[in-house]
């Protein structure tokens, strides 16, 4: 069975069926079932994403077996991928709390993002005036 593509079809649920073709998870002439094989889910589920979007069950199944990041496919800002942030940092090893935090980061609204990226600045400032000698100095150099 494969899937139709309609107008009315749910943004998210668009957003996966373009990750999982273009990563080569899902044969083009076989989406849905492909899909609904690969998060080991009936035909109907998947199906019903196409009006409704994919529940919060179903994000978290597209991005723990398919690698697809959720908050990608619910928003559709940050990296389309898990782990891809990786690249997008100048090829420097993040910690893995380090990078969840920059993809939540990424994920926010270009307004919300900056408020953030203030804050943080601020904490820095006064964490570093209160411990001169601290670990986050030493880091910036």
């Amino acid at each position: 069975m494969s899937r139709t593509t309609s107008a009315t079809q749910h943004e998210a649920t668009k957003r996966i069926y373009d990750a999982a073709l273009e990563r080569k998870l899902i044969a083009p002439e076989s989406q849905l079932t492909g899909l609904a094989a690969a998060l080991g889910m009936t035909l109907q589920l998947v199906k019903n994403w196409d009006s409704r979007g994919p529940s919060q069950r179903g994000l978290n199944l597209v991005q723990a077996r398919l690698g697809i990041n959720s908050t990608w496919v619910r928003t559709g800002s940050g990296p389309r991928f898990v782990g891809e942030a990786h690249q997008e940092f100048s090829g420097a090893r993040l910690r893995p709390r380090t990078l969840a935090l920059a993809e939540r980061l990424d994920a926010l609204s270009d307004e919300r993002r900056k408020l953030a990226s203030d804050l943080i600045s601020v904490t820095l400032q006064t964490l570093e005036a209160e411990e001169p000698d601290s670990k986050i100095t030493k880091r910036r150099s």
